[in-house]
């Protein structure tokens, strides 16, 4: 018979209350950390140190934070961070603490299957980030891209003569920053339930955000497919009412047919944006255009033309990279492009097209150009605001460089310590 304070009683007690505790699935936490470490935290900062941690101790971090009580679990403050958008704008981006991250994508990768099933089959209108896990710990599908979208659009208009008049671009404004967490708390419940998941993911951005009741972290996967889930009612509103349309994350594109009035339709995204999710257009990226004037957009974009081929190569580029998981192989696009000429014509324009430039440094890694090194080192005080993708091709460049001294020795020399000491520390 158990006495109260006896040591059994007491073991007892404590792994029945351990075992009544809210987990994490083990599995999902292994893959998380398998994906982070192969493909980073977010698509805009320089990988954390602490990954190198990671790699070395992934099993031992999986155990440990499987044990962990989800119900008290509450996450780091968030690097907030002012980045480049496009040539003249700028987003606030979020890199979480390496075990925050890791918790979020567990949780998300936990109910995925869930929020892909909400949002329909293949011939949904939604056509980013499909969940898809794949190889080296791949999230999304690789056909789900920017530049898959363009093509899709342009397979498709190239046989639509005479069905539609009219073709609408819209685009949310601030879409990530102002994502009602209410809205989405109840997209979660309805399509996933009452979960430990849901739980965590619920109070992780209302503490992430510091209480605010919108806003979600921008960079990382996880977020990705939630604000895939917090569109999913819009997508039915504009099915609903016999609209077809396309949307690439918050870029929408809506094929008007004969029987249709282009600005109803606009009139009727922009309600339900903003009565159902508190959400606006944004005015400089909204326009009408006519049907044709569209489709010859396409052409012009998927490069057919012989004529334009040339111009439009580094735009072709730029599509099919974009919001693009890194890999270990090149575009087939980049391989015959003088990608050194080409950021140099872009770094020496007045206005920066900042997210054209990114791009390029980063297929420049991808491609081993046996020139970086020193372009780099003629170029390295200017591209500091492309911190990360000039800190990889960095790395890359030191294996290419065949001399006794270390590589970032040769590129930077005595230079180094001009360089600011907030990027010095990622060196």
């Amino acid at each position: 018979m158990f006495t109260t304070g006896s040591a059994p009683c007491q073991t007892l007690a404590t792994s029945w209350s351990i075992s009544q505790m809210p987990h994490l699935d083990r599995q999902a936490l292994l893959w998380s950390i398998e994906h982070i470490i192969a493909h980073g935290d977010t698509d805009i900062f320089p990988y954390p140190f602490e990954f190198e941690f990671l790699r070395e101790k992934k099993e031992e971090i999986a155990d440990a934070l499987a044990a962990e009580n989800t119900a008290t679990f509450r996450p780091l403050s968030s690097l907030d961070s002012l980045v480049p958008k496009s040539r003249h704008g700028f987003r606030v981006a979020h890199q979480l603490y390496p075990t925050d991250a890791i918790f979020l994508l567990a949780a998300t990768f936990s109910i995925a299957p869930q929020i892909e099933a909400a949002r329909g089959g293949e011939d949904r209108p939604g056509f980013s980030y499909r969940f898809e896990p794949g190889e080296e710990f791949a999230m999304f599908a690789p056909n789900c891209r920017f530049g898959s979208w363009l093509q899709s659009q342009y397979d498709h208009t190239m046989f639509a003569e005479g069905q539609y008049t009219h073709v609408i671009e819209a685009d949310i404004s601030d879409f990530y920053q102002r994502i009602y967490h209410h809205r989405l708390d109840n997209s979660l419940l309805e399509t996933v339930g009452d979960t430990t998941e849901t739980r965590l993911i619920r109070s992780f951005l209302r503490d992430i955000r510091a209480r605010q009741s919108f806003g979600i972290p921008v960079g990382g996967n996880a977020t990705r497919l939630l604000a895939e889930l917090s569109l999913v009612d819009i997508d039915r509103a504009l099915l609903g009412e016999g609209y077809e349309f396309t949307r690439y994350v918050d870029d929408f594109r809506i094929f008007i047919k004969p029987d249709q009035d282009p600005y109803n339709a606009l009139a009727f995204l922009a309600d339900n944006l903003w009565s159902s999710e508190g959400l606006s257009l944004s005015t400089a990226k909204t326009r009408v255009m006519p049907f044709e004037q569209y489709r010859e957009q396409l052409e012009l974009s998927s490069g057919e033309d012989a004529s334009q081929a040339e111009a439009s190569a580094a735009e072709r580029l730029l599509y099919a990279l974009y919001d693009a998981e890194e890999g270990d192989q090149p575009p087939e696009e980049v391989v015959n492009l003088d990608l050194v000429a080409e950021i140099h014509i872009e770094i020496e324009k007045e206005f920066w097209d900042l997210g054209k430039i990114r791009v390029l440094l980063r297929c420049m890694k991808l491609t081993r150009d046996a020139n970086a090194a020193n372009f780099l080192r003629e170029n390295y005080s200017i591209l500091m605001p492309f911190a990360k993708e000039l800190v990889l091709l960095m790395e890359e460049a030191s294996g290419l460089i065949e001399t006794k001294e270390s590589g970032l020795g040769f590129l930077f020399g005595m230079r180094c310590a001009t360089i600011p000491h907030a990027y010095r520390d990622h060196i």
